[in-house]
């Protein structure tokens, strides 16, 4: 386990309470977006008549979407970024498969996912997170 010290860097050379504030800026502010514009997209798909099966399908349709084009804009690269992360099935037919599903973006999940990538606790990392500074001292 990672100490909760903030002389520590992570494993991509970037400072702990420089990539704890990114993460929160990312949880507190970009998430809620990001949701509601999936949200907006899959309402933009929907029809009145289709059932439960089909709106699951058309917001996880929604997410990958809204994630291609955010991935797009952010790295200049028109290849939609689930198609990097293609399965092919035993008949030779390839499946997107999606870096996050809508569900997988509330702030608890997305949270976990940070602690775990700077292999702490979920609690550690809530400890440490609450205890960024205001301001980075260098």
């Amino acid at each position: 386990m990672t100490p909760l010290s903030f002389d520590y860097t992570t494993e991509y050379g970037v400072r702990i309470d420089l990539a704890l504030r990114a993460q929160q800026a990312l949880i507190d502010q970009v998430l809620p977006v990001l949701r509601r514009a999936i949200d907006d997209v899959t309402v933009f798909m929907v029809e009145a008549e289709d059932d439960d099966e089909v709106r699951h399908h058309l917001r996880e349709l929604a997410t990958e979407t809204v994630i291609n084009e955010l991935v797009s804009l952010l790295t200049h690269d028109t290849t939609p970024i689930s198609s990097h992360y293609t399965v092919t099935d035993e008949h030779g037919i390839g499946y997107d498969t999606l870096l996050a599903c809508r569900s997988e973006l509330s702030s608890e999940r997305v949270r976990t996912w940070f602690a775990d990538a700077l292999h702490l606790t979920p609690d550690d990392y809530d400890t440490l997170r609450a205890s960024l500074p205001d301001k980075m001292s260098l």
